[in-house]
């Protein structure tokens, strides 16, 4: 481990998020609207099982004024799919919104499966949208999503990394074992992170990338607190450095053919002597005369 690397973890996450936490402007910023932000799709989820218009209640929800949690991009495509594709759409969000026990990962892939790739192209910008239309059955157990901010904060808390190939709702599972650790890894050093829309209030706070906010740090603190969040990204210049800087392979010709005998069958590459290929061809051993491509 560098000596950036031992500067990241659960003990530096927690000690800003629990800096964070015990703002009193943190419960208002991170909490309080985004419980208001899902309210109104609450009407949507009531006239999807009942009567009613809820395709217009739907596009009322994503635009109310306390939704910042899904972007236009998302939500435009998603509301113009939906109004063209009246049944599949409802068959989405029940998928989503659906009475049981179901897991909102499960709910999440049910709902992936029903909406076309090309309504909303990429894992991240779906799970973002349909965790915001989850948080409309209970926003404390299913918060909000946000791809790249959660990325940073595995890596700042040195959590394990989501696999690439995952679908959704695999990509929401991760996220909340995540906000979960969180809450479990806040207990043990006395940091008391109330649920897992605190913890993703707290990862947004830290990972996010806005601004300093209205949080009652010293200009010293957030000095030392910038310098944490740009860890990931020091140690990954770091490396790009170090291969930059690395001799790189020599090329392999891809001619074959022994050109001091002619024979191409069985050739064997037997390694580099000097700026040549050493082949090794009809059980004798010589330089082929073919240079080493330089770069």
């Amino acid at each position: 481990m560098t000596d950036r690397e031992s500067k990241t973890g659960w003990d530096e996450y927690l000690y800003w998020a629990g800096k964070f936490i015990s703002d009193p402007h943190f419960e208002a910023d991170e909490r309080t609207y985004k419980i208001r932000a899902v309210e109104p799709l609450q009407a949507a989820a009531a006239a999807l099982s009942g009567e009613g218009d809820w395709c217009e209640r739907l596009r009322q929800g994503f635009q109310n004024p306390n939704n910042n949690l899904v972007g236009w991009r998302a939500s435009q495509p998603f509301l113009e799919w939906a109004n063209l594709e009246l049944p599949r759409a409802a068959a989405a969000l029940r998928a989503l919104w659906a009475e049981g026990a179901e897991h909102g990962s499960e709910r999440i892939d049910a709902f992936d499966a029903l909406v076309p790739k090309e309504v909303l192209t990429r894992p991240g910008v779906l799970c973002n949208l349909a965790a915001y239309l989850l948080g409309a059955k209970d926003p404390i157990r299913w918060p909000n999503y946000r791809i790249t901010a959660l990325d940073l904060a595995y890596e700042l808390a040195r959590f394990p990394g989501i696999p690439t190939k995952s679908s959704p709702g695999e990509h929401y599972a991760h996220a909340l074992s995540f906000f979960d650790a969180t809450i479990d890894e806040g207990e043990k050093r006395g940091v008391a992170v109330k649920d897992r829309l605190g913890a993703q209030g707290a990862m947004w706070v830290i990972a996010g990338g806005g601004t300093r906010g209205p949080y009652d740090l010293s200009p010293d603190e957030w000095s030392k607190f910038e310098e944490f969040v740009e860890i990931p990204s020091a140690i990954r210049k770091e490396q790009a450095q170090k291969v930059a800087r690395a001799p790189q392979q020599k090329k392999r010709p891809t001619n074959r053919l022994c050109q001091l005998c002619g024979h191409d069958d069985e050739v064997r590459l037997v390694g580099p002597e000097g700026d040549q290929w050493r082949f090794e061809c009809n059980g004798d051993s010589h330089p082929e005369p073919y240079s080493f491509l330089r770069s």
